[in-house]
């Protein structure tokens, strides 16, 4: 009872609290709730692929999946509704996923983020990702998409991840990735359970599509024994540049018409953006494009 007294209690504080004039206010802090969004770090994924550090890309890509099945099991366990309209609250976002409310996704993305760069030696970074963190928290509660301690267990589970996930990392540093060594049976094995896995877990069934066009290009091209050449700075930079625009013009629909894509749509928009930053892009800039400085 205290617990929900208080929930009630500072959603209506930050909801009422609004230092702008509330319409900017509110578009503000729609923008800043998808600081929150495991797409929009996919585009860090991507750079750091693209740059020649796959395995940084590859970890990276593992915290967030794993952050999404976490909050995705939380959810289905306990079962906790969103704020509601019924209940006096302002519902300024309507999840294209629906789903539970405990805990918050996006504040467990944002947090596992900032723990996994925790210990990273530039500490204006770790700043920055901590207000970002913050910021996230706060935006899933104004937008009444959350209770606070929604975010509050989402902030401290997300942070325990990322933290985590560096301790794991120190025993894979030298893994090689290649699974040819490993028996079919065992991989096919791997392969149903995860799907498995994911089907039942992850709560937004498209991005199911995104995870498994990453991973079986990044695996591809560890068999195939395909590596990207080290390119210049400006090489890079115009890698990265083709590679964003294929990557918005693969997300704009979702992001624009979420309603009026069919999931299948979007899961298929989701498994091309994967095969995109794993094979399309390094395969097309390295072979057709063929850029002149190595």
């Amino acid at each position: 009872m205290v617990l929900e007294f208080s929930d009630t209690a500072i959603l209506h504080a930050v909801q009422t609290f609004h230092p702008i004039p509330l319409y900017y206010m509110d578009y503000f802090v729609r923008a800043l709730t998808e600081l929150g969004s495991p797409l929009l770090w996919f585009f860090l994924v991507a750079f750091f692929y693209w740059k020649g550090k796959e395995k940084e890309s590859f970890h990276l890509m593992n915290l967030i999946v794993f952050s999404v099945l976490v909050v995705g099991a939380a959810k289905e366990l306990f079962h906790k509704p969103r704020p509601s309209v019924e209940e006096g609250f302002r519902v300024l976002v309507h999840e294209r996923f629906g789903g539970f409310s405990f805990p918050s996704g996006h504040s467990t993305t944002m947090a596992a983020i900032f723990g996994y760069f925790l210990n990273h030696k530039n500490k204006l970074i770790v700043f920055g990702l901590g207000i970002a963190t913050i910021l996230v928290a706060y935006s899933r509660v104004y937008l009444g998409a959350h209770f606070p301690s929604d975010v509050v267990v989402g902030v401290a589970l997300g942070t325990l991840i990322g933290m985590s996930n560096n301790k794991v990392l120190k025993r894979f540093e030298d893994y090689s990735f290649k699974l040819s060594k490993l028996q079919d049976e065992v991989l096919i094995g791997i392969f149903i359970l995860i799907v498995l896995v994911l089907l039942f877990l992850a709560p937004q069934f498209v991005y199911i599509g995104l995870f498994f066009g990453y991973y079986g290009g990044f695996f591809l091209f560890r068999e195939i024994e395909f590596k990207q050449k080290r390119i210049s700075k400006s090489d890079v930079m115009t890698k990265t540049v083709i590679g964003f625009l294929g990557m918005a013009l693969l997300t704009f629909p979702i992001i624009l018409m979420p309603y009026s894509l069919s999931d299948t749509i979007q899961f298929g928009l989701m498994l091309v953006l994967g095969l995109w930053v794993s094979v399309i892009v390094p395969v097309l800039y390295e072979k057709a494009l063929n850029p002149s400085k190595h």
